[in-house]
């Protein structure tokens, strides 16, 4: 209860009320008294004593104080201002209208409460940095997102787009090998079979020349087509145990057309190749038409590996590519002038995070590494390390991806092969008979051979650990006869001629996201409300850091000060159950929210 100086002033236009849910934040009490003063509209003598919650008879007709809705008055003693809401009017005569007052304690106390440290639930969180890269808050918000995602970007990550190279495995049949030479080495291991690549050129017929570092130079060698012409002969039939497409080598070659030839360029080292010369069988000569003109195949044999790096660099781009974020130029443009540009939901660094963004990370056959993106790099760097051996085992990772830089958490593990669906006797054969046979003695050499972290009984390789052996087992020993005669699934194991077709052949970085509608919704909801936090805060900077308004909802606030027990604890309250505090400035708009808010610090 408190005793007027001897006026009471009421005011209008003042859009606060005993809810809460609103106030207006002032610099200092002189700035406070200023702004409701300029919202008087009577002055009007009153000594009673005034309580919290009391009715106050006023000599106005209802008529012409119908827009008052706030007053205000000053102790007797000077010592405090005291404001109060109106929230009611009663007729009580002509000449006499009563006024039901309640007390505005976040108004009134404003400059005498002390904020300590309290356990915030949500508040508004800084969403940019000062070098304009987004600060993410990652707490859940358990928020309606929709029922679908969009894609967002799609980044398929291809290399030598003109040039396809398969791997051919050969077992060292004497039928044809036989002064060949020895089978692929690693690191001085022997493989039990032959390693060759084979080279493919989309663009025509071109015949191939491989040299540069690795034992070659300028030596013409076979493409895939010339082996084609070469799958009638039985020996070479037999020999063969997989033709396999390889997306990615595991080193350098850089491929150049020259004229009527492709030069295959040999970049990396520590390689060492040699193109082994393999005669058709006379037989199958004979049984050929002008059969004696046929061309020897000429097939690169990966002999072996002296120094093979544990990883390549496959892709590099930066995180924010083909989103549709806040820009640098547009942020700046909103600093530049902070009370005046219109709200855009893109400024709300949190629709940049996992749910209402991905990413995922696929081959298009095993399961996507999901990737959040809040946990990405500023610079993407997909690496990859890969076996040249049965099945092509091969780990895809993002370095640094949640501080990770070798991949060995969130990686795609690949441990299946594009295999092409070759129809011949002997393949048939060799799907019949002589597959599961080679799976497990390569799977016992795999697990007997291993050096250095790499998968090296079943060929060129490193740096990808003993890859499921078990599991490689029992899914070839689970394969009928006839599987290479059906369709495969693309997403499951996918076939080789169907995964070519539909281009299905390439590592893919897909980002997704929530529809706009959902962005722009939620967009608002963090605008006006904040973020979740769930976290203990200085409640002061918790109200302080927006140019234009804070809200902020506490559990249990700490909060002290030398008054009312009663309004202590309301104004405790009112931090409890929410509430958003405007900052005071001249011009300022009151519950406008069409206006975007900025962080202080960029200001």
């Amino acid at each position: 209860m408190a005793k007027p100086d001897g006026v009471i002033y009421l005011l209008k236009d003042v859009h606060l009320d005993n809810t809460y849910e609103h106030t207006i934040k002032f610099k200092n009490q002189a700035e406070q008294i200023t702004y409701f003063t300029s919202k008087i509209k009577y002055t009007y003598q009153y000594t009673s004593y005034i309580r919290k919650k009391e009715t106050l008879r006023v000599d106005y007709l209802l008529d012409d104080i119908d827009d008052v809705n706030y007053v205000m008055y000053r102790a007797s003693d000077k010592s405090r201002w005291y404001f109060s809401f109106v929230t009611q009017k009663v007729y009580k005569s002509e000449r006499c209208t009563e006024l039901v007052v309640d007390l505005d304690v976040m108004q009134t106390y404003q400059f005498d409460y002390n904020l300590k440290p309290s356990f915030v639930e949500r508040c508004h969180m800084d969403r940019w940095g000062t070098d304009k890269f987004p600060i993410f808050s990652l707490t859940d918000e358990e928020l309606d997102i929709g029922k679908e995602y969009e894609t967002e970007v799609a980044y398929n990550i291809k290399r030598n787009d003109n040039v396809l190279w398969f791997l051919v495995l050969m077992t060292n049949s004497k039928d044809f090998h036989e002064g060949i030479g020895t089978p692929s080495k690693l690191n001085n291991i022997p493989t039990p079979y032959m390693t060759y690549l084979v080279p493919h050129y989309l663009g025509g017929n071109k015949d191939f020349v491989l040299s540069g570092d690795g034992g070659v130079s300028g030596q013409p060698i076979s493409s895939l087509t010339d082996l084609m012409k070469f799958m009638g002969d039985s020996a070479i039939g037999k020999a063969i145990k997989e033709i396999s497409y390889i997306p990615y080598l595991p080193f350098n070659i850089e491929c150049n057309s020259v004229d009527n030839q492709m030069w295959a360029n040999i970049m990396s080292e520590g390689l060492n190749f040699n193109v082994d010369v393999i005669e058709p069988s006379e037989s199958w000569l004979d049984s050929l038409l002008g059969g004696s003109n046929t061309p020897n195949l000429r097939l690169a044999r990966l002999q072996g590996v002296s120094n093979y790096k544990d990883t390549v660099m496959l892709v590099d781009f930066n995180k924010y590519q083909g989103i549709d974020k806040m820009s640098e130029g547009s942020l700046q443009a909103i600093i530049n002038n902070p009370n005046n540009s219109a709200f855009d939901y893109r400024i709300e660094s949190k629709l940049l995070t996992h749910p209402y963004r991905y990413s995922i990370l696929t081959n298009w056959k095993q399961e996507p590494v999901i990737v959040k993106n809040e946990y990405l790099p500023d610079n993407v760097k997909v690496k990859m390390s890969k076996a040249l051996s049965f099945n092509n085992p091969a780990r895809y990772w993002i370095e640094d991806y949640k501080n990770d830089m070798n991949g060995r958490g969130d990686c795609l593990v690949e441990n299946s092969t594009i295999e092409l669906p070759i129809i011949s006797d002997a393949y048939y054969e060799y799907q019949l008979q002589n597959k599961t046979q080679l799976n497990t003695q390569l799977v016992t050499n795999t697990a007997t051979n291993v050096v250095g972290g790499a998968v090296t009984g079943g060929g060129v390789g490193a740096g990808l650990g003993a890859i499921n052996a078990g599991t490689m087992v029992a899914e070839q020993l689970a394969k009928s006869k006839d599987l290479k005669n059906l369709p495969d699934s693309v997403v499951n194991s996918t076939d080789g001629s169907l995964s070519i077709a539909d281009k299905n052949i390439y590592l893919s970085f897909y980002r997704y996201k929530i529809s706009d509608d959902y962005l722009k919704r939620i967009g608002y909801y963090f605008h006006m409300y904040g973020y979740k936090v769930n976290s203990m805060m200085e409640l002061e900077s918790a109200i302080n850091s927006r140019n234009r308004f804070n809200y902020v909802k506490t559990i249990s606030a700490n909060i002290t000060g030398n008054f009312d027990y009663e309004d202590l604890t309301k104004i405790k309250n009112n931090f409890n159950k929410g509430i958003t505090f405007w900052h005071y400035y001249e011009g300022f708009r009151y519950l406008d929210y069409s206006y975007n808010n900025v962080e202080k610090k960029l200001l």
